[in-house]
């Protein structure tokens, strides 16, 4: 059951999440969610027809919650991101260059189709299956627990990667 791509708007995704008794918040025009303890933000482009669900990992300099970390530490922690980006098939690590703030992000487009329960829930499990897996290592490198070395290693042995089955 989907909605008509003309209407897409965050109220269509509110209502979906309503359907389905999802627990949600709209905080500043963004629908903001928890699956599995994962916090989830949903926003959606209704000019182009596109959903996006993204989900913080490390808030960047000035946002609440930042802590400092060195150089070597957020090159670290970006070499890693673009080693576990290559092997994702969905999503990708984003990282603001100006303040380091790390996100994860999925977007699908609506255009043409209708947006779906299966559509929202197949992307929240990406989200949570890659931030369970990649997130712990992202933080351990910026605050120096472990080595990138250490961490591009356990990403080649499959610890800390996603499941092949989510990986290209």
């Amino acid at each position: 059951m989907g909605y008509d791509p003309a209407a897409l708007t965050l109220a269509t995704i509110a209502a979906l999440f309503d359907r389905q008794g999802w627990r949600y918040q709209i905080i500043e025009n963004h629908l903001v969610t928890v699956f599995d303890g994962v916090p989830i933000v949903v926003d959606v482009d209704d000019e182009r027809a596109i959903v996006l669900l993204q989900t913080p990992i490390a808030p960047g300099r000035g946002m609440p919650g930042y802590l400092p970390t060195s150089a070597e530490a957020e090159r670290d922690a970006a070499i890693y991101l673009l080693s576990v980006n290559y092997r994702l098939a969905l999503g990708a690590y984003t990282r603001d260059h100006k303040d380091g703030e790390i996100r994860y992000e999925i977007s699908f487009p609506a255009a043409g189709t209708s947006v779906s329960e299966e559509q929202i829930l197949q992307a929240v499990s990406v989200i949570v299956a890659t931030m369970l897996s990649h997130a712990p290592v992202v933080n351990a490198l910026l605050t120096g627990r472990i080595s990138l070395r250490q961490a591009l290693d356990q990403l080649e042995r499959g610890q800390g990667g996603l499941p092949p089955a989510m990986a290209v």
